[in-house]
């Protein structure tokens, strides 16, 4: 990161390693509710049932659900997911899926600001950055094309960690030379 660099300030997000995220509003989302007989006015987020490919996404396999306090809990064990937003995760099926770990209890701050950088925490959500005053993050947050369920759902860091092409998560940090902070 190179503080004197003209488009600062930078994008700096703390760990990003988990599952999370929005491709809600994408053509091929909106594809298949067309499909399944479903108004595409709507948008469908939540825990449980959804409709837009016929798939119960009540996610059964799903035995515990921890709570991440510090970043040993983060490790995972086997059939367990980290858990952001978690507007993809319910959003398909996941037969292989036994547990999840909340990583909200980490209680990272979603936005800091200083005069050089923006840290954004991986589980703030789309709806907070777009909240900031530049335009440039309320245009990225919009051109997911997504609705208030999922804006305040879907987060940061899952919209990165996923790699979608509708990413706009991604294409704001390369924008503005984000430099990731990733646990191992």
């Amino acid at each position: 990161m190179n503080p004197g660099h003209p488009r600062s300030p930078h994008l700096h997000l703390v760990p990003i390693s988990f599952v999370g995220g929005s491709d809600w509003g994408s053509s091929p989302g909106r594809a298949a509710a067309r499909a399944s007989g479903i108004s595409t006015a709507a948008r469908y987020t939540g825990v449980t049932s959804m409709g837009l490919t016929g798939n119960i996404m009540d996610l059964i396999g799903v035995t515990d659900v921890r709570v991440a306090r510090t970043r040993a809990d983060v490790v995972l064990g086997p059939g367990e997911r980290a858990l952001g937003g978690g507007t993809w995760l319910y959003s398909e099926p996941q037969p292989a899926l036994t547990g999840l770990v909340d990583l909200t209890g980490l209680g990272w701050q979603p936005i800091t600001r200083t005069a050089e950088t923006i840290t954004v925490a991986a589980t703030c959500t789309i709806e907070t950055l777009r909240a900031l005053p530049e335009p440039l993050f309320q245009q990225c947050a919009d051109s997911l094309l997504a609705s208030w369920k999922i804006l305040s759902t879907a987060t940061v860091g899952g919209n990165i960690a996923l790699g979608l092409p509708a990413g706009p998560m991604t294409s704001l940090a390369a924008s503005l030379d984000g430099v990731a902070v990733i646990w191992t």
